[in-house]
């Protein structure tokens, strides 16, 4: 039976059409902000070292009050610079994709808002098609309703991969550039924003060439977009890429693999360093005995705290280097 539009029924469901994108809930991993990798203290808070998660990425949670503003705009220049403007889908964008990808019967194009990126890596992986589009559309609307701009743009930067098995801003500027957030450079906020577009394709490690050209293609956009002066501009674009060495020793090598998680330990890092060096040093004075390992541990009588621990003078030897020379272990947990 088809009612005449003159009818309450029919009225009511007019009216409800476009609420009924807003029911329902969010997806279940919006509530969950990805957890970090896990970190070793030493006594006074200071990192020894750290390792990943069980899916091999490593991530640091950050504030949206820590992200630069270089950072931030970078951003949006590259992946949506109407953020701020708009409901979380950019409509005329969307509806000509949305046309395109289906006369063709495959995804050829694509206007995704940071709000509709913020769905599709927070719902599980499927076969990209004109429905797949519609449903992250229908959820991008609802979760505009429920949380601010900040928030979503907050748990974007968190949830982003940036290759090399780095979630997050905070993780990526530490492993490419070994700096705080707050340190980063005008050139290297771009670089980072560059890379979430095609992580593999774009590493800077492997492919400097097209990690460079679109950081350019960035800082060009923050003059059009964001009134950047085109002095300051030129300038980041000349600045070469120096990416910070990916390798990091390990001061605790024969401790750390005692923890799953992190932990804050009794060990004094500076002791742990110098006391590394000693060793070295007298295992030198032993090179005609053919003596090529050594231990040593220190405790704090006191509490019998472990405060430096060697279980071999060199943990990569392959001569023996991962035996551990002191077997009488105790925990060097606080």
């Amino acid at each position: 039976m088809i009612l005449p539009p003159s009818t309450p029924r029919f009225l009511a469901l007019l009216f409800l059409l476009p609420v009924i994108p807003l029911l329902g809930p969010l997806p279940k991993k919006l509530k969950n902000p990805p957890s970090a990798h896990g970190i070793l203290l030493d006594r006074y808070g200071k990192e020894l070292t750290h390792f990943p998660r069980e899916d091999y990425f490593r991530h640091q949670p950050v504030s949206l009050q820590e992200v630069p503003v270089h950072l931030i705009k970078a951003t949006l220049a590259a992946e949506d610079k109407r953020f701020f403007n708009h409901p979380g889908i950019d409509y005329l964008a969307s509806a000509r994709a949305l046309y395109k990808n289906t006369s063709r019967n495959h995804i050829t194009s694509g206007a995704s808002t940071i709000t509709q990126q913020l769905i599709k890596i927070s719902t599980p992986k499927e076969k990209r098609t004109p429905g797949k589009k519609l449903s992250e559309i229908m959820l991008a609307r609802r979760l505009e309703t429920r949380w601010s701009k900040d928030q979503i743009l907050t748990a974007y930067l968190n949830r982003l991969d940036y290759g090399s098995h780095r979630q997050g801003c905070a993780e990526a500027a530490r492993y490419f550039f070994k700096k705080p957030l707050a340190d980063l450079s005008l050139a290297e906020s771009a670089l980072l924003a560059a890379l979430p577009q095609a992580p593999s394709r774009l590493t800077p490690r492997r492919n400097p060439q097209a990690a460079l050209k679109r950081r350019n293609w960035i800082l060009d956009r923050l003059t059009f977009e964001f009134d950047y002066p085109s002095s300051k501009i030129e300038i980041a674009k000349s600045e070469p890429l120096q990416l910070a060495n990916p390798k990091t020793k390990n001061p605790i090598p024969h401790l750390s693999n005692r923890f799953s998680e992190g932990a804050r330990l009794s060990i004094d890092s500076e002791l742990q360093r110098k006391t590394h060096a000693i060793l070295g040093e007298e295992l030198s004075k032993l090179d005609q005995k053919n003596v090529q390992h050594g231990a040593l541990v220190v405790i704090e009588n006191a509490t019998g705290e472990i405060l430096a621990f060697h279980g071999s003078s060199d943990f990569e030897s392959s001569n023996g280097g991962p035996g551990n020379g002191a077997p009488n272990f105790r925990t060097a947990r606080s």
